[in-house]
């Protein structure tokens, strides 16, 4: 398919709008920024909602996988995981 990049690009952005639609805590304007790594750059952010939704976003900017790294701060509790991962092929998702 000549346009196939650019299909998995607007389906990666699909995910990621219904993503925001879902968890109303990524609507908010509740946030707390709780990880920056600038060597690596990582950056980590809570947020939450007033009814209850709670979500973290671990956004990785690098272009390199990274694993065995751990957040300091990282909120405990029920928290629903979601990994919306990019590589240099394709956009996808990982749950």
């Amino acid at each position: 398919m000549k346009n196939q990049p650019n299909h998995e690009l607007l389906e990666y952005y699909k995910h990621v709008i219904r993503l925001r639609q879902h968890l109303p805590a990524l609507y908010t304007d509740n946030i707390e920024f709780i990880h920056e790594n600038p060597e690596a750059k990582v950056l980590a952010y809570y947020r939450w909602s007033d009814e209850g939704t709670r979500a973290v976003v671990v956004a990785n900017f690098s272009d390199t996988y990274l694993s065995g790294n751990s957040i300091p701060k990282f909120p405990a509790g029920n928290l629903a995981r979601v990994d919306v991962q990019q590589n240099r092929r394709s956009w996808g998702r990982r749950v």
